[in-house]
């Protein structure tokens, strides 16, 4: 993709410069010259070339000389003057190389272009370019590519945390007229999350307070209408966590209080607030922890948990790095041997019956960015159904990407005809124009001759 980038831009420079240098032999030129006709077919070949890079539209002055412009009005050329692309890669690219409109983030190539006036702008930022190579290219990088990727990362990620999380649900707690439930977060790894449903009058929310303990990946983005709304928690700060909660949503009429690892959330006495619900999501991290989750997979040997960092999500490339866990490889007993205290009993098909379970038909909710679903309402599925639809988005993608190439092959063959019709030397009609031409002049001699032997004839009478 990077090369690709990279060996088009230097065809676009390279054509962009012919045409100048073009413009300038013909300043001054007769179009009547032969040699402009030649320059002026060598223009028209280094435009076209140009056109299958980016999108281009051409005028050309009374004095022969052609500019070029992208249909967002930047000037490719401008009489001998051209503009020249400039693209920087970084390498080769991975799963968390993404576009950024800060440089300082970016991790890919940055393609930018230098105007005749001598200004420069970052292609991409601007919306440059919108069809053309170029243009493909930067669209499947920065966009179709990374959805794809987020789509088969966010399965791998399901298939995860699907068998190794535990959702705990919380208890209920009162103090005078507040109520609400008190959570145990004794066992919160870092991406582990307190889920709540609250809702303020008639408006309910769903709220996911995730375990961030890197102090630069705060505060968390939300879209102005995600669902859940994600509230970064730094649960290993020497802050109070029910300080950080009560400064983060006490707006939401919310109240924290923190005794050890217990957690305890209530409304504030208003009987327009209520805490639906409240539940924990931990990670399990044995094989024989009791109960029937299990860490099946993991990233490259880690646990995954879903972390959120300063670099990103843990999610991000997961579908390049889970694999099995050694430790299940080693010891397959326990796909179905959960606990050694007590053991557990043989013909005891729990584990296995909750694995099976989890696969086909366990429900979970998959983001948004995945392009299913959105951000108020995210698709909630089963894994095969989300692995249905996501390749079912992608052939239909291909396929209304394959119906456009086709219908504008069709535009762009027709346009060729029409242009060599009007262009191009046709053998038949000059064979038929020069046969005409031929007769005319047989005719014309004979006229000719016809004149002659009269003014001879009428010489002689004279005489």
């Amino acid at each position: 993709m990077q090369q690709d980038i990279g060996t088009s831009v230097g065809q676009a420079n390279t054509d962009m410069a012919q045409i100048a240098q073009i413009n300038t032999q013909l300043q001054g030129m007769s179009p009547t010259d032969p040699s402009a006709a030649t320059l002026e077919d060598q223009r028209d070949t280094a435009i076209n070339q140009l056109s299958q890079l980016v999108d281009v539209r051409v005028t050309t002055d009374g004095s022969n000389q052609t500019s070029v412009f992208t249909n967002s009005g930047i000037q490719l050329v401008s009489n001998a003057q051209a503009s020249k692309f400039t693209f920087t890669s970084p390498g080769t690219l991975n799963a968390t190389s993404l576009y950024n409109a800060d440089p300082a983030k970016s991790g890919v190539g940055s393609l930018s272009i230098q105007l005749p006036n001598g200004a420069n702008m970052d292609v991409v930022s601007n919306n440059v370019l919108s069809s053309g190579r170029i243009a493909a290219d930067l669209t499947l990088r920065d966009q179709t590519l990374v959805q794809a990727q987020t789509q088969v990362d966010q399965m791998a990620a399901t298939l995860s945390s699907s068998l190794s999380d535990q959702t705990t649900a919380g208890t209920a707690a009162t103090s005078g007229t507040q109520s609400g439930f008190s959570l145990n977060t004794a066992n919160m790894l870092p991406g582990n999350t307190i889920n709540l449903t609250v809702t303020n009058g008639a408006t309910q929310q769903q709220i996911q307070i995730v375990n961030v303990t890197d102090p630069s990946a705060l505060p968390l983005q939300n879209a102005s209408n995600a669902n859940p709304k994600q509230i970064g928690i730094n649960f290993s700060s020497s802050t109070s966590v029910a300080a950080q909660l009560n400064a983060a949503l006490g707006s939401s009429n919310l109240q924290f209080s923190m005794t050890g690892s217990t957690l305890t959330v209530l409304n504030n006495g208003s009987t327009a607030t209520t805490i639906n619900s409240a539940s924990v999501t931990t990670t399990t991290s044995s094989l024989t922890s009791g109960s029937a989750q299990l860490p099946l997979f993991t990233d490259a040997g880690s646990l995954y948990t879903g972390t959120i960092t300063g670099a990103g999500s843990q999610m991000t490339g997961l579908a390049g790095r889970i694999t099995v866990n050694s430790a299940l490889l080693n010891n397959p007993s326990n796909l179905t041997v959960y606990s050694t205290s007590p053991p557990t009993a043989a013909g005891d098909t729990k584990r296995s019956d909750f694995i099976y379970s989890q696969l086909t038909s366990g429900t979970f909710t998959y983001s948004p960015k995945t392009g299913l679903g959105s951000n108020p309402s995210p698709l909630s599925g089963t894994i095969p159904s989300y692995l249905q639809q996501f390749l079912s988005l992608q052939s239909n993608a291909a396929s209304s990407a394959t119906q456009l190439q086709q219908g504008q092959d069709v535009v762009v063959s027709t346009l060729q005809q029409k242009f060599n019709s009007t262009a191009s030397v046709s053998i038949d009609t000059e064979m038929s124009n020069l046969i005409a031409l031929q007769n005319s002049y047989a005719a014309n001699a004979h006229v000719m001759s016809v004149v002659q032997s009269m003014m001879n004839t009428l010489m002689q009478v004279q005489l």
